[in-house]
């Protein structure tokens, strides 16, 4: 029979630090030893780990080169005023000291504990059985943890005799809180964390899995933290999800990141506002991106799949991740740009290799087509300007094509008689159509974006890509591309209104 294994828990207590019942409740199964840094906490909490079964608090270094402290003894509530109240030497707990703080406490276990949770107050890691997980870990040589972060919203009202993660099961995917979180102090050398706590390059004996299988739940008090939990969901692990796998629980993140087929350099490029919130691209994709109509890259449509393949969806169903798991193998189409079948036999491709992911690891070397009425071996004949250049010829040709085009008229409201016939209908024989094709769709809806308040300026500072082409003359206009494109593309017309 194996030893039980040791495990110690390190958490900051600063002024903010919130009630520790349900933070204790949630680690008692699991820790063995709590090891509490003292920022500042008023003395309810320390009341609260003072009268905890193994739980000492030390002071948090005050400078450069500091000690990490030993235990205090002193009584919870002779230096830090009155229970509730923020005590006398409370300060600010900067990012930069965070860091340093989660660089080094850790330490203190080497030697003592087989491994090591970092955490807030706030933060509860999760898994089914992590004390099981842990020990196969160990079995495997894994030495290090890096958790999927999950923002969730406190209730008013909480009952004392049931886990927190059993009453709040809604929660929005922050991959801000992705964190090296667990550790074996024993084979870890330095974490070397970011200020933001985003990344960290661990030295020493490292070896992470293959997939992330723990939570780490930041259940947030107040609105003002959590306006964007307006998109919350069920949390994977929690409610009715409890029974998913954690070999599972990143799901669509899995799904999409391993198949190939989302651009993050593409993708940021193509929508600054991504890289200007700091948020993870493919995160943003997955939660967000795909319900705006956003695409992962250049050849997968996500309107234009959703629209074309729309009994085919479940509801609610991210399209490219239906197209990974079902419908690129029954030979869908990803957009009007991407022939899979006929890629497929051209390119002599098993079953079990995407057309689409072989051609996008391509597609900059010039040579393939995505579709076969194209021949970039002809088309670099007619333009013997660019030989010798890296490019998507197939896209160089659709931008060559926009800017052929002509200046659209004037643009006026359209009538109703002109928007029926636009859809496929006969307005004067009374007959509307059953269902409207989706190029009759496009220029119906076109005529009136043409009409929607528009910011060239702004347009063209918040979308570079099309700054660049208008520049360099493959755009006609910035308005030209909103109507054309912009619109499908999610991207908007101008500034934000301020809200009053």
């Amino acid at each position: 029979m194996s030893l039980r294994q040791t495990i110690h828990l390190h958490c900051v207590l600063d002024p903010d630090a919130p009630p520790l019942a349900p933070f204790l409740a949630r680690y008692d199964d699991w820790v063995d030893r709590y090891h509490f840094w003292d920022a500042g906490a008023n003395s309810a909490r320390l009341a609260e780990v003072h009268s905890h079964r193994g739980s000492e608090v030390r002071p948090v270094p005050t400078g450069p080169g500091s000690s990490t402290g030993t235990p205090q003894t002193r009584a919870p509530d002779d230096t830090h005023g009155a229970p509730g109240s923020p005590g006398r030497d409370a300060r600010p707990w900067s990012p930069e000291a965070l860091r340093d703080w989660l660089d080094q406490c850790w330490k203190q276990s080497r030697s003592q504990a087989d491994w090591v949770l970092l955490v807030r107050p706030d933060e509860h890691l999760h898994h089914p059985d992590l004390r099981t997980y842990l020990a196969s870990c160990t079995r495997q040589g894994i030495t290090a943890l890096r958790a999927l972060g999950y923002e969730l919203l406190l209730p008013s009202a909480l009952r004392a005799d049931a886990y927190l993660h059993t009453q709040v099961t809604q929660g929005v995917r922050d991959a801000r809180l992705d964190r090296l979180c667990v550790l074996d102090p024993n084979a870890i050398a330095e974490t070397r964390y970011s200020v933001d706590l985003a990344h960290a390059w661990p030295e020493g004996h490292v070896v992470q899995p293959d997939s992330a299988q723990v939570l780490l739940l930041r259940f947030a008090a107040d609105a003002d933290r959590a306006l964007h939990l307006r998109e919350a969901a069920t949390v994977p692990g929690l409610g009715a999800r409890a029974d998913e796998s954690p070999e599972r629980w990143r799901g669509d993140e899995q799904t999409v990141d391993e198949s190939g087929l989302f651009d993050t350099d593409w993708y940021l490029a193509r929508y600054p506002d991504v890289r200007a919130g700091g948020i993870d691209a493919l995160v943003h994709f997955c939660q967000y991106g795909w319900r705006e109509g956003r695409q992962p890259n250049p050849y997968f449509d996500t309107s234009w799949f959703a629209m074309t393949y729309a009994d085919e969806l479940a509801s609610g169903q991210n399209p490219l991740v239906h197209y990974i798991r079902r419908a690129e193998a029954e030979n869908a189409w990803p957009s009007p740009h991407f022939d899979p079948e006929w890629y497929r036999d051209t390119h002599g491709l098993p079953i079990s290799e995407s057309p689409l992911r072989h051609y996008l690891l391509r597609r900059l070397e010039g040579r393939g087509s995505p579709l076969p009425g194209f021949d970039p071996a002809l088309y670099l004949r007619d333009h013997p300007a660019l030989a010798g250049q890296q490019a998507d010829w197939y896209l160089h040709s659709l931008t060559e094509s926009l800017q052929a085009q002509a200046p659209a008229a004037p643009a006026r409201p359209p009538t109703w008689p002109e928007l029926v016939e636009l859809a496929g209908g006969q307005f004067n024989a009374g007959i509307l159509p059953a269902q409207v094709p989706w190029n009759s769709y496009v220029t119906a809806v076109k005529r009136l974006v043409e009409l929607a308040p528009f910011d060239a300026d702004w347009y063209l500072a918040n979308n570079p890509d099309v700054a660049q082409a208008v520049q360099a003359g493959a755009l006609d206009s910035a308005h030209r591309h909103f109507v054309d494109h912009g619109y499908f593309e999610g991207r908007s017309p101008r500034a934000p209104a301020t809200p009053r």
